[in-house]
Order: C-alpha cells, then sequence, then structure tokens
C-alpha cells in the first residue's frame, strides 16, 4: 500500500509497518510450529475436518490479529493528527 493512497505519509510511515509487521511476524512465530501447523490445517481444511486442533490453532491465530489490526487503524485516524500537531508545535517553538 503506497503512504499516499492511505492518506498516512511521512518517513515515519514505513516505520510503523515494520512494527506492525514484526508484531504479527512475533505472534505467528510464538504459536506456529511451522511445518506441523501449516501441513496439518491445510490437510484438515482439504478434508473438512474443522474440529482438527492444528485447523483451530491456525484459525484463533488468524482471528486474534484481526482486532489487533481494527483498534491501530482506529487509532491512527486519531494519533496521527495529534502527532503531526505536535511535531509542528515543536518545531515552531525550537526556530522561534
Amino acid at each position: 500500500m503506497r503512504p499516499g493512497l492511505s492518506g498516512l505519509a511521512g518517513p515515519w510511515f514505513g516505520n510503523l509497518r515494520c512494527n506492525a509487521a514484526g508484531a504479527l511476524a512475533a505472534v505467528v512465530a510464538y504459536f506456529w510450529k511451522v511445518r506441523e501447523l501449516a501441513v496439518h490445517s491445510i490437510v484438515a481444511m482439504a478434508c473438512r475436518q474443522f474440529q482438527d486442533r492444528y485447523f483451530r490453532s491456525s484459525l484463533w491465530i488468524i482471528l486474534a490479529t484481526i482486532p489487533i489490526g481494527v483498534v491501530g487503524l482506529l487509532a491512527a485516524k486519531f494519533l496521527i493528527p495529534a502527532i503531526r500537531q505536535f511535531a509542528a508545535s515543536r518545531l515552531s517553538a525550537g526556530r522561534a
């Protein structure tokens, strides 16, 4: 996603995306037994075994990350203007 399309711009936006990706990677790395969970989840989904523990674990990991993303998007609408205003006031105070 390009910064201009989302309404977010600035040198810090790339860092924000990296932090979010890093947090997601940490969650996945912590809970995910990489090969076992991935392979068993795909096999369970293909065999329509939705009660399989591997499938349910991977589903819960995905579902648990959705609220984090929603809260992040909602908070961005309030935090970004506040950060810009704070930065502008600090820059103008420093130059005066």
